[in-house]
């Protein structure tokens, strides 16, 4: 789970949230994408035996690094995975897509490793700020990955937005508020406020429709 601390608090609490509606859908075993350093791996813990996080050699330097590292099972290529077909009950990828030039490979390679009726979770941004470049490539609205999902086999099951407007620019101040810190050390001041900005602008964006302006989806197809 991310550290209330971070300036991207708001937008993982959003996911977490809105993944709990869709707990049905986890089988057994469950491979996570682009782990990273496992934010969201609680939210499996009990519905899934057996989570596996498979990431690759980054070329990014990232103050947190050694962490990612530590939490990584398998180091592999998404678009090559080191993995039998018909393998897994669910994948799981989280703000990973964008980032792999090659999405159609991904889509191609996620449905070969799926047993049949089970499930591909997909976490994607639209709205957005470039990150990890040079090493960003996409943004995906709900029609493209409609298409992109059925032209390699998915049933669409669920697309839904998940934050828009307000839980965008809560974040987008808090990140500003966050690079006041010129020190780089932790500053609780900074750090606290930053955080009752983003749990602010959470409370407000979970009573508003979304619209037009979607800052995240979540998608959840069946092979």
């Amino acid at each position: 789970m991310l550290s209330k601390a971070s300036p991207q608090w708001s937008i993982f609490e959003k996911v977490r949230i809105q993944l709990t509606e869709f707990s049905d859908y986890i089988q057994d075993p469950v491979l996570d994408i682009g782990c990273g350093t496992k934010p969201f791996r609680n939210f499996f813990q009990g519905k899934a035996k057996n989570y596996f996080g498979l990431d690759i050699f980054s070329e990014i330097k990232r103050p947190n690094e050694l962490e990612r590292q530590n939490q990584i099972d398998v180091f592999g290529d998404c678009i090559n995975l080191p993995v039998k077909s018909s393998h897994i009950g669910t994948v799981f990828s989280s703000f990973v897509i964008e980032h792999v030039f090659e999405f159609n490979q991904l889509f191609s390679e996620i449905y070969r490793v799926l047993k049949n009726d089970s499930y591909f979770i997909l976490i994607s941004p639209l709205m957005s700020v470039i990150h990890e470049k040079p090493y960003d490539y996409f943004r995906f609205t709900k029609y493209s990955l409609e298409h992109i999902a059925g032209r390699y086999g998915f049933k669409n099951v669920h697309i839904k937005a998940i934050g828009g407007e307000v839980l965008f620019w809560g974040h987008r101040v808090s990140v500003h508020i966050h690079k006041l810190n010129k020190s780089g050390k932790a500053n609780r001041f900074i750090e606290a406020l930053a955080y009752m900005l983003q749990n602010a602008t959470l409370g407000l964006d979970n009573k508003i429709q979304t619209g037009n302006f979607v800052c995240n989806y979540l998608s959840v197809f069946r092979k």
